[in-house]
């Protein structure tokens, strides 16, 4: 068995009965939390090249109707299939322990699990996630992300176009 499918395990153990308990459904690698002000997303990333390391993505957006932003065979995301790949950057951030005030633009940390470190990168996860759920409250509770509406590109046109209207 791939050592990222260990780790995927030891995070279905760990990790997803504590995120179900704060209210976050759907499976690996996307989570969703909706409540009446917006949508809280987690996604569970692994490198690509096969290096024992993940990274734990986190976004943002309000809530919205279904939309698609293309022709033909494009998905149309709705509540329940949004993923923070959806979303602008400024809605989303990177887990980073370092990063205790939940600020936007912090570096990317990569969790490893290199020796078969499964438990103890599970537990670094859990112990840091607390800035998520901080940085989960921010958005919430920040007068720019009142009323987004939609997602993305659209939800960032949205505001401007309700600033300008307002000078």
């Amino acid at each position: 068995m791939p050592e990222s499918d260990r780790m995927r395990e030891q995070l279905r153990r760990e990790v997803l009965p504590y995120l179900r308990s704060l209210g976050f459904k759907g499976s690996l690698p996307h989570l969703r939390r909706v409540h009446e002000k917006g949508i809280d997303l987690l996604c569970f990333q692994f490198n690509k090249w096969g290096e024992p390391k993940l990274v734990l993505e986190y976004g943002y957006t309000g809530r919205f109707e279904p939309w698609s932003f293309g022709y033909g065979d494009m998905r149309t995301t709705t509540e329940k299939n949004v993923v923070v790949w959806d979303l602008d950057l400024g809605y989303r951030g990177r887990l980073n322990p370092m990063n205790t005030n939940a600020q936007n633009d912090y570096p990317e940390y990569w969790f490893s699990y290199e020796d078969r470190r499964y438990f103890e990168c599970a537990k670094e996860i859990l112990d840091c996630y607390p800035i998520a759920e901080k940085w989960f409250s921010n958005m919430r509770n920040s007068p720019e992300n009142q009323d987004i509406g939609l997602t993305g590109l659209v939800a960032m046109k949205e505001r401007k176009d309700r600033n300008s209207s307002n000078l």
